[in-house]
């Protein structure tokens, strides 16, 4: 949404596809998403990268670090050769941020609300339940406790209807007492 690409997954077929996990085939974008800020991980990914996928998506490779990226990396030209790749393509939730924080409003808005769904989402699929098989996310500890009830001698009703000037005949009080 903030760069206006329509990233598709391109695990859903194959489970860890080699080379890349995102792409956009109309705009030419490709997307590795990784956890490792590493230079072999950059490294391994361009390496990795099919004759498809550099056909397919020959605007930019980006590697993007789920975290913070390092500062520096050395690349060999050798493996970029034929790929729109340079080091400025590894971005992190910093490039990312950077850039959407010169989004207008309503975009921002939008790419707000995308995340905040899709946060809801993937907290339930990738959630582990516990030893006794409950999950962290299913909320019954913030519901509102059931209310126990109380059985009392009738004494508070006696006094309402009493108050309330309803009429009970003696015999129907002296039930209500005992």
């Amino acid at each position: 949404l903030a760069y206006g690409w329509s990233l598709a997954n391109l695990n859903q077929d194959r489970v860890n596809t080699p080379g890349l996990d995102l792409g956009d085939k109309k705009n030419g974008i490709g997307v590795q998403v990784t956890s490792s800020a590493s230079a072999q991980k950059v490294k391994d990914t361009l390496s990795a990268l099919t004759k498809e996928q550099k056909k397919l998506y020959k605007k930019k490779i980006i590697v993007f670090v789920v975290g913070k990226k390092l500062k520096a990396y050395k690349i060999s030209p050798a493996l970029t050769k034929g790929v729109a790749f340079s080091t400025k393509d590894i971005w992190d939730l910093t490039t990312v941020a950077r850039h959407a924080m010169l989004l207008d409003v309503h975009a921002l808005k939008e790419l707000h609300r995308y995340v905040t769904e899709e946060g809801v989402r993937l907290r339930f699929e990738l959630e582990v339940p516990d030893e006794q098989g409950n999950y962290p996310t299913n909320d019954y500890d913030r519901w509102e406790p059931l209310v126990e009830p109380k059985v009392g001698d009738g004494s508070a009703f006696i006094a309402f209807v009493g108050e309330s000037g309803d009429r009970l005949d003696s015999s129907a009080k002296k039930k209500l007492r005992d």
